[in-house]
């Protein structure tokens, strides 16, 4: 028999025997927890669990900076940035990162962006300074206290300081400073603008967010069931500065549970 026709009876006694067959398995990823162990690159789930493109990271070193304290968009685009030694540096796209100014201070804990410049609150004095575009610099205010964490433009030219460590929050104005909250915190930590000429405070000791309304009026309107204690890195014994409490390892931690719906005392108003 022709070699052609044994490969042709091959052919048919092997496609003869019994075929078996796989089950066909599915994989749906559709929630977040679904990608709770991926590792992302250039795209982010949304709340529905729907994969879409993210932004772009670029990591550039401000290798002139041991610790970053704060950070500030400025309004064409370029970042400042607050660190140690009362150094501010500004990062551009196309320069990186160049000094900007240097404060007689330790360390510049806050910015916020005042036109071509920023107003910036530094420790352990608590001294507010404003920088102009060129780096000059002008003294603000002499706030009494050691920290200011956060600055919120309150309008008129005037400005909220969060303030620490007493729990205050202050209001710059003309070179004068008020007390608009004496609260039982340690450090107010946190400020955000509502909107309406009034802020949020967040502290650090009792866990408590704070409403201060532009016509004055104060309210607490959360309150952790357990003192809650920022994990943050202390800046050291250096100048003055204490150890900050931590409950936990790393640089940042909050932890907050089941809030009261009443009972706290109200923060005391100046």
């Amino acid at each position: 028999m022709p070699r052609s026709g044994w490969l042709l009876v091959a052919g048919l006694v092997l496609g003869a025997c019994p075929a078996r067959g796989a089950e066909t398995q599915w994989w749906v990823a559709d929630q977040p927890p679904d990608y709770a162990r991926s590792e992302s690159r250039g795209v982010i789930v949304d709340p529905d669990g729907a994969l879409e493109l993210g932004p772009a990271a670029v990591v550039t070193p401000a290798e002139s900076l041991s610790v970053i304290w704060s950070l500030a968009v400025l309004r064409d685009g370029s970042v400042a940035a607050g660190g140690d030694h009362g150094r501010i540096l500004r990062w551009s796209e196309s320069g990186g990162f160049r000094l900007w100014a240097r404060l007689p201070v330790g360390q510049v804990l806050a910015l916020a962006a005042d036109g071509d410049g920023i107003v910036a609150g530094t420790g352990p004095e608590g001294l507010v300074y404003r920088v102009g575009a060129r780096g000059d610099t002008a003294l603000l205010a002499r706030t009494g206290e050691r920290y200011v964490w956060g600055l919120v433009r309150a309008g008129g030219g005037a400005w909220y300081a969060a303030t620490g460590t007493r729990g205050r929050l202050l209001r710059i104005e003309g070179g004068k400073v008020r007390i608009v909250a004496d609260t039982d915190e340690s450090n107010l930590s946190s400020i955000v603008a509502d909107g309406k000429g009034g802020v949020f405070v967040g502290g650090d000791s009792r866990g408590r967010v704070i409403h201060a309304g532009a016509n004055g009026r104060l309210r607490t309107v959360f309150d952790a069931a357990e003192d809650s204690r920022s994990c943050s890195r202390s800046p050291g014994r250096r100048a003055g500065w204490s150890p900050r409490p931590a409950t936990a390892r790393g640089s940042t931690c909050w932890r907050a549970r089941t809030a009261r719906a009443s009972g706290s005392p109200p923060p005391r108003g100046r």
